[in-house]
Order: structure tokens, then sequence, then C-alpha cells
């Protein structure tokens, strides 16, 4: 099982619960939590995608970077106000949920670092063979 970035009492506490509750309904206290939980998964499997590139994932329960825990909230925030107001989201969320495509978009392309992240090791990206027999001679070049 993989780590996870957070918690869904992040939520109610910089959403407020009220809201949570408001944008989630009309599921049960148990469905609720189930879909949170849901939520978070497809925004840490979505920051995976973009940093697997470069950087070993999932991120590492304990120690998740502070940059990762915030692009996975304002994942959620985005996906529950989709949710919530039949698809219109207000401006400000959607902006939101689009700056850290753009960032993760950055990652990907090597041109943006994570603090604390640990790195993928390079080592063995190329791949060499040796061979007592040649593929190729002079006489199966002849035409190239």
């Amino acid at each position: 099982m993989s780590a996870i970035y957070i918690f869904t009492s992040l939520l109610d506490e910089r959403m407020t619960a009220a809201i949570v509750t408001q944008l989630t309904a009309p599921l049960t206290s148990i469905d609720k939590t189930t879909f949170l939980t849901h939520a978070i998964e497809r925004a840490q499997d979505l920051i995976d995608s973009f940093c697997d590139r470069i950087y070993v994932v999932p991120f590492v329960s304990g120690s998740i970077p502070p940059l990762v825990a915030e692009w996975t909230y304002r994942i959620v925030e985005y996906e529950l106000y989709k949710r919530g107001c039949d698809g219109d989201v207000p401006t400000k969320y959607k902006n939101s949920y689009d700056e850290v495509i753009a960032l993760l978009k950055e990652v990907a392309a090597g041109s943006m670092s994570i603090k604390g992240a640990s790195r993928k090791s390079t080592a063995g990206d190329s791949m060499s063979f040796d061979s007592d027999t040649a593929i190729f001679d002079e006489e199966s070049m002849e035409y190239f």
C-alpha cells in the first residue's frame, strides 16, 4: 500500500467541514469518507504519474514533500468543487488546479525539482551487450 499524501481531516480543516459536507452531499458519512479517500488516491496517482520519470514514487510515508501534499490538496479540492457544483467549478479552484498541472508538467520535463524528494538513480540507463558472433558484417551492410 502506498503512502497517504494527505488525510481527509486536512480537507475539513482547510475547506471547513461544512463545505466538504455540502460538496459531497447527499453521501452518508461512510460513503463520504470512502469518496474522499478515493479522491485523494486519484490525486496521488496523478501526481505520481508526472513525477515517476524523475522521482521515486510513491513518496515515502512520513516524509511526503510539502509541495506534493499541497498539490494533492489542491487537486482534491478542485475535484470536490467539480462534483459539488455540477461541473461548474469556481474560477479560483480551476486556476489552482491548472497551476498544479502546469507545475507537474515542469517536474516531468525536469525543469522543476521537488525539495525533499528522492530522485531515481540514473545508473543503468543505457544498454550494452557482448557477443562473439557479429550481427552485421560488410556483406550484410552492402546496400545500406
